[in-house]
């Protein structure tokens, strides 16, 4: 947020809101590549003045055999989820695991910076495994707070 003198004009940048998306339902993951999946987790935001951004998310995670599910946010640009250049790409760097058969409930969360502010961004969760069949339970969610 910019300094802040009397006779300063705020605007809805500046001190913009905390946005969420939950999805229910049930994920069965088995691409070994970043994908959406059929119920697709995302929220638009705006870009706060200081061009920073907290990225929080969860899900709950297991896997059919000894090996990963993996979740992580995609941000790209523009108000519509899943268009626009990609701006941080899902990775295995910024991501939730959840290993073996038995379902544990994780949070992760990235900071983002660099953002233009004023302008439209979107985040959506991406998933994949590192073999067998994953399952993503219960509910995600995905978190965007403005940072100063």
């Amino acid at each position: 947020m910019p300094e802040l003198r009397a006779g300063t004009v705020i605007t809805g940048t500046d001190v913009p809101t905390m946005v969420s998306a939950i999805v229910t339902g049930l994920e069965s993951p088995t691409s070994t590549s970043f994908i959406a999946g059929s119920a697709t987790c995302g929220v638009a935001f705006v870009a706060p003045t200081t061009g920073r951004v907290l990225i929080e998310w969860r899900a709950n995670l297991d896997n059919s055999t000894n090996a990963f599910t993996i979740v992580a946010p995609e941000v790209r640009t523009g108000s519509s989820v899943g268009s626009g250049t990609v701006v941080l790409a899902a990775s295995d760097v910024n991501a939730l695991y959840g290993f073996g058969t038995n379902e544990l409930g994780f949070g992760c969360f990235v900071p983002l910076d660099g953002l233009t502010p004023g302008e439209s961004y979107n985040v959506r969760l991406m998933h994949r495994v590192t073999s067998g069949t994953g399952t993503i339970q219960n509910s995600r969610e995905v978190i965007v707070l403005p940072l100063t």
